[in-house]
């Protein structure tokens, strides 16, 4: 129940609850339980990233890569998540992984970079990661070409999401 959820949150969140304020602000930016909202998302994110959430600091994140209640702003969008990845976040590992892999935020296209931030999430078991390593090893794209890892990262995918299998994506190995 969103609803009942959201109050909970909302009581923790008075108390300083870090976590209650991130979930919060997730709730807003999607309209769980409350009214979809953006400019209270971002109010919930910058109190749980001030509190010290590197979720909340993803959160931020993606508001100014889309464009969620700010000012697009890529640059912005990028410090938010190296901020968090330099914390040993996850996604954000990930994100600015995809950051270095494309060239936003003011970034030069690094692919090699690319490859060790998605070497780190995936060591923690990020999937996408996992699946976003698999391909750089099949197409040698950041690191030399490994079929062996790159079936090895497919596999592993596979197992806990057959949704996102290589073969489905159009990657050959």
């Amino acid at each position: 129940d969103y609803q009942r959820a959201a109050h909970n949150f909302d009581l923790a969140a008075q108390q300083g609850n870090e976590h209650a304020m991130h979930n919060l602000g997730l709730m807003h930016a999607q309209g769980l339980g409350v009214p979809k909202n953006d400019t209270t998302s971002l109010d919930y994110f910058e109190r749980a990233a001030a509190a010290g959430s590197l979720e909340a600091h993803n959160g931020l994140g993606f508001m100014y890569m889309y464009g969620n209640g700010v000012p697009k702003n890529a640059t912005k969008s990028m410090e938010y998540f190296k901020s968090a990845a330099d914390a040993g976040h996850i996604e954000s590992l990930s994100n600015l992984a995809i950051f270095h892999l494309q060239g936003l935020g003011g970034l030069a296209k690094n692919e090699t970079q690319a490859f060790e931030y998605f070497k780190k999430a995936a060591d923690k078991n990020h999937i996408s990661a996992q699946f976003n390593l698999g391909g750089l090893y099949s197409a040698g794209t950041g690191t030399e070409k490994n079929c062996e890892l790159a079936f090895h990262y497919q596999r592993l995918v596979t197992r806990k999401s057959p949704n996102l299998s290589f073969s489905k994506r159009g990657y050959k190995l």
